[in-house]
């Protein structure tokens, strides 16, 4: 991860603390980020995304934006590569609810996107999983530990 596109938050707040987060869990080799980003319809959860994928990265990975369940599972465990090296990919699931929904809690696809957190951890991905409502969101990811950065982005524009 090199941090080459260009900041975009008042005051870099968003990427003083991305840039953190992944310095010590995944430059560390200790792990992954994931970040939980809510607000309503056409809140710019999408656009907040891209913005960070393209200053972690310095570009923008139209392949590693998963709009279901199975693209997602298959962004996050795929390792193409050499399985002792780590891709460390920055993915954006799109609209998480699909995996993350708390009415969905004890659904294969709930307990398979919980368990991909944990197994897949020294895969070293950052993961933006965007969702309208908080509330609405599974609570083990939370509890667990496992969601590293909350942004909510009230209003268009507004993070």
């Amino acid at each position: 991860m090199d941090f080459s596109g260009e900041e975009f938050s008042k005051n870099g707040f968003i990427e003083n603390n991305l840039k953190a987060l992944i310095k010590e869990n995944i430059k560390n080799g200790t792990g992954q980020v994931v970040v939980l980003v809510v607000g309503g319809s056409n809140t710019g959860k999408t656009s907040l995304s891209l913005l960070s994928q393209n200053y972690i990265t310095g570009d923008v990975n139209t392949d590693l934006i998963a709009l279901n369940h199975e693209e997602f599972i298959d962004a996050y465990t795929s390792n193409p590569g050499n399985p002792n090296k780590p891709p460390k990919k920055t993915i954006i699931y799109e609209e998480g609810r699909e995996s993350f929904f708390r009415a969905n809690n004890i659904t294969k696809k709930n307990k398979e996107a919980k368990n991909s957190l944990f197994e897949y951890r020294s895969y070293q991905n950052v993961l933006f999983i965007n969702f309208q409502d908080i509330s609405d969101f599974a609570p083990k990811p939370i509890l667990n530990n496992l969601i590293d950065f909350v942004i909510r982005t009230p209003a268009k524009g507004v993070a």
